[in-house]
């Protein structure tokens, strides 16, 4: 299996960072400078997808940070924040759009309920991973919530695009989800595990109408409030006997418990790409719009310590069967 590094000083890459005036090429061959210019390469990735905000969902993003609370109402259910459906509204544009909305609560859950996970699994999922299975989402401060005689002022809290036609992923035929169950099963294990986050059961892996405006219906992920969650905690829930990893996922109701034998070819590259910025200091890069609001620096070690863990297990398996891990889709 050739390495990120390998595969980029064998092909013509050329990277344009826009705003930033960042240039860089490797071409055919080795060079005296081929690591400068890997570093280089590489950081120019990420300034170029996170400045110019291609990865974001801008028509959701405006109201869900910033639109005023139009109509607001508590949800019931199990989670043991409280949950509320919003309404918001940017008075300036007229975007509207229905939000999940969870303000966050002292002592978040004992780590199981921690509501600033949810906008930083959106920013990883999308702006980092290059993946789109989690809502767009926010974070808000210092508003108010009021409806079906409740009424709270909320100090901080995650807010996320309500999908409406929701449903279990598994209650869905498996023909009808646009994606292969390996693939799925694979970016959905990624991801938690980077995220330390254990409770991905399957109440929380959904499928309804996307975002994209596409018209498609595919599956997407919900309620990562319990990323990075002390590892003691997690043993000493009734539910879950072992930490997440690549073989097998603990969770709750153990959605597709099985060990991950596949990872699709573009999250494999990003990964690599993620591992070459870190083995060149600029680990932090991806994350700093991130930093020290959401996470800091013991998320980032245990993202990366992750992140290598992974790479390590799908090379081990490559090795073992060549030509039959990577997914082309």
């Amino acid at each position: 299996m050739l390495t990120f590094a390998d595969s980029l000083i064998r092909s013509r890459f050329w990277i344009t960072a826009i705003g930033l005036g960042v240039v860089s090429a490797l071409a055919n061959g080795a060079s005296a400078s081929e690591d400068l210019q890997k570093v280089e390469c590489t950081a120019a990735v990420f300034n170029y997808v996170l400045a110019s905000g291609q990865w974001r969902y801008s028509r959701f993003e405006e109201p869900l940070f910033s639109g005023s609370v139009e109509s607001a109402r508590p949800l019931g259910g199990a989670n043991k924040n409280a949950v509320w459906l919003v309404d918001y509204v940017n008075r300036g544009s007229g975007k509207r759009v229905r939000a999940v909305t969870k303000p966050r609560a002292y002592g978040d859950g004992d780590g199981w309920n921690n509501v600033t996970r949810e906008y930083t699994a959106y920013f990883i999922s999308r702006g980092v991973l290059g993946m789109d299975y989690v809502p767009p989402a926010a974070y808000r401060k210092n508003f108010n919530l009021s409806g079906n005689g409740h009424s709270i002022y909320v100090h901080e809290g995650s807010t996320a695009l309500f999908v409406p036609d929701s449903q279990r992923l598994v209650d869905v035929p498996r023909d009808k989800w646009g994606i292969s169950e390996a693939a799925l099963l694979s970016d959905h294990r990624i991801l938690r595990v980077l995220m330390g986050d254990p409770d991905g059961h399957e109440d929380n892996v959904r499928f309804g109408s996307h975002w994209d405006g596409s018209g498609r219906s595919a599956p997407f992920f919900i309620d990562f409030g319990a990323a990075w969650i002390p590892s003691r905690t997690v043993l000493s829930s009734p539910f879950v006997k072992e930490l997440p990893s690549m073989t097998s996922y603990p969770a709750h109701t153990g959605f597709f418990k099985t060990p991950v034998n596949h990872i699709r070819r573009s999250t494999l590259e990003r990964l690599r790409l993620l591992q070459a910025l870190r083995d060149a200091g600029q680990g932090d890069l991806p994350f700093r719009d991130l930093i020290p609001t959401f996470i800091g620096r013991r998320e980032i070690e245990k993202f990366y310590a992750a992140l290598a863990a992974i790479l390590r297990y799908f090379e081990g398996l490559e090795q073992a069967r060549p030509g039959q891990v990577i997914l082309e889709e």
